[in-house]
């Protein structure tokens, strides 16, 4: 593997239930994929993030990969009522909220130099 040929650097956020398919075909697909667990700050669900060094010529086909194993979709959530200022409530009742949920976010950044010892 000549390294440094490695010019752009993945940064993906995927879903923690649903990464498994992206990173199998990016496996099957010639990519070196690092995983670091993660936590997703507002719903603080399960993520994962990977981390994918490449070259140029081969961004175009990883995205795809990304774009085609990956979708949303909605989901109801339950989240506890706020309390009124200074007041209490007897009990908090919890309120239905559909929230998008899957996907992924792709960051891609330029990269200077990457070795492997």
């Amino acid at each position: 593997m000549d390294e440094s040929k490695y010019n752009k650097l993945i940064l993906a956020v995927l879903h923690g239930e649903d990464y498994d398919s992206v990173v199998g075909q990016l496996n099957k697909n010639g990519f070196s994929v690092t995983v670091l667990n993660s936590v997703g700050g507002f719903l603080r669900r399960k993520s994962v993030t990977v981390m994918i060094g490449l070259p140029e010529s081969r961004l175009s086909e990883a995205l795809s990969i990304f774009e085609n194993e990956y979708s949303q979709r909605t989901e109801t959530i339950y989240q506890s009522a706020m309390l009124p200022p200074g007041g209490m409530m007897a009990s908090s009742p919890s309120i239905p909220v559909q929230t998008v949920f899957g996907g992924v976010k792709v960051f891609v950044l330029d990269l200077d130099r990457m070795v492997s010892y």
